[in-house]
C-alpha cells in the first residue's frame, strides 16, 4: 500500500455507501446485523469469513444487488490489501451481476434510490482498479458514471447521506488530479466541496462514518495536513486495532507527520501481520522495509537502516513486482550503497 493507491483506500467505504438511511428504514434488523458483521470482518481483513456472510445473503435472495456488491467489495478489499489482482475475474463477475440486478430494480421501481447507489459504488470500484493499471482516463470515465448515479440517488431520496461519501471522494480526487487545468473557467476546483461532503457523511451517515473519516485522512495527507491526518488515524487505529487498513493510515500519517517512533512501530506491526502470509508477493513488505529504513536514517541509526535495506533487497520477487516497485528497489540499492560508504 502506498500513497499511489489513495483513491483505493476509499473502496471499502464505498461498500458502506450502499447502506444508507433508506436501507435502515426498509431492511429488517437481522439483515442489517448480517451486513454489519460482514463489514467488520472485511475491515479487519477476515476476508473468507466476510465472503461467507455475504454469500449467505445471496443464497437467500439471488436478486439482492447490494449483497452482490458487498461480496465484490470483499474481493476488491483483498486485492488491494495484498497488492495481488489475480482474482479480478471473480470481482468482475460479481460487479456485473450487481449492476444488472440494480438496473432491473430501477426499471421495476423497487427502491430505485438504493439501486442507484449500488450502481454508483460499482462504477467507483471499477474506477479504483483503473488507477492501478495506470488508466487515469478510464478511472475518470467510471468516476463520472458513479457521480451521476449518486446524484440520481440523492434526487430520489435526499436523506441518503452516505451517498456523500462517494460524491466527496469523487469531487476531491477529480480536482486534485486535474489541478493543472483548474484555473480554466469551465474546470472548477471542488476539493473544498469534496471535503465538506465527506464531513457530512462522517456526521450524518448510519454506516459510513469511520470509512468516510479514513477517506478524509488520505485527503489530508495529500493536502499536507499531516496533524489532522494523524489525529484521524490515531482514532481509527484505536477503534480497530487489528485492521491493516487503518494501521496503514497510522503508519503513513505518522511518517509524514514526523512521529517517527510511532511510524516505526506501525510499519513493524504491518510486517508482523503480512510477512508470513501464504503466496506473499512482497510488494507490501518492500514498502514497509523502505519506510523503516528511511526512518532509521532520519534517526541517525545507520546500522538498523542498513539491515532494513538488506532485508528488503533479499526478498524474492516476481518480474511483475520488480516492475511495479522498481523506483523503491532502485532507491533502496542507492541508499544502501551510500550508507555502507559512510560506515567507519
Amino acid at each position: 500500500m502506498t500513497r499511489h493507491f489513495i483513491p483505493a483506500m476509499l473502496s471499502l467505504g464505498l461498500i458502506l455507501a450502499t447502506l444508507s438511511r433508506v436501507s435502515a428504514l426498509q431492511l429488517d434488523s437481522v439483515y442489517l446485523a448480517e451486513i454489519r458483521t460482514g463489514i467488520k470482518l472485511t475491515v479487519t481483513e477476515r476476508f473468507d469469513e466476510a465472503r461467507q456472510v455475504f454469500q449467505t445473503m445471496i443464497d437467500r435472495d439471488t436478486t439482492d444487488h447490494a449483497a452482490y456488491l458487498l461480496l465484490a467489495g470483499v474481493w476488491h478489499g483483498e486485492m488491494f490489501d495484498r497488492e495481488d489482482y489475480s482474482t479480478r475475474p471473480e470481482f468482475d463477475s460479481l460487479i456485473n451481476k450487481a449492476l444488472s440486478l440494480a438496473e432491473k430494480a430501477i426499471a421495476e421501481n423497487r427502491n430505485p434510490a438504493w439501486a442507484h447507489l449500488t450502481r454508483g459504488n460499482a462504477y467507483a470500484y471499477i474506477a479504483t482498479l483503473e488507477t492501478k493499471v495506470g488508466s487515469w482516463w478510464g478511472a475518470l470515465c467510471k468516476g463520472l458514471a458513479a457521480k451521476d448515479e449518486y446524484l440520481e440517488a440523492l434526487k430520489l431520496d435526499t436523506t441518503l447521506y452516505d451517498a456523500y461519501l462517494g460524491l466527496g471522494s469523487y469531487h476531491y480526487w477529480k480536482s486534485a488530479k486535474t489541478e493543472f487545468i483548474n484555473w480554466l473557467p469551465l474546470i472548477p476546483d471542488r476539493k473544498d466541496e469534496g471535503c465538506a461532503e465527506l464531513r457530512l457523511s462522517i456526521d450524518s451517515s448510519l454506516f459510513s462514518g469511520d470509512l468516510a473519516a479514513n477517506s478524509l485522512l488520505w485527503i489530508d495527507l495529500d493536502w499536507g495536513r499531516f496533524d489532522e491526518a494523524h489525529d484521524i488515524a490515531t482514532r481509527l487505529r484505536r477503534e480497530f486495532p487489528d485492521s491493516r487498513l487503518f494501521t496503514w493510515g497510522l503508519a503513513i500519517s505518522s511518517y509524514y507527520g514526523r512521529h517517527l517512533r510511532e511510524a516505526l512501530e506501525s510499519f513493524g506491526r504491518i510486517l508482523d501481520m503480512i510477512e508470513h502470509q501464504p503466496e506473499q508477493n512482497n510488494f507490501n513488505t518492500i514498502e514497509c522495509r523502505f519506510y523503516r529504513a528511511r526512518i532509521f536514517q532520519m534517526l541517525h541509526e545507520k546500522d538498523k537502516a542498513i539491515t532494513e535495506l538488506q532485508t528488503l533487497l533479499s526478498y524474492p520477487v516476481s518480474e511483475e513486482i520488480k516492475d511495479r516497485q522498481q523506483e523503491k528497489l532502485k532507491a533502496a540499492r542507492e541508499l544502501l550503497e551510500e550508507m555502507q560508504k559512510q560506515r567507519p
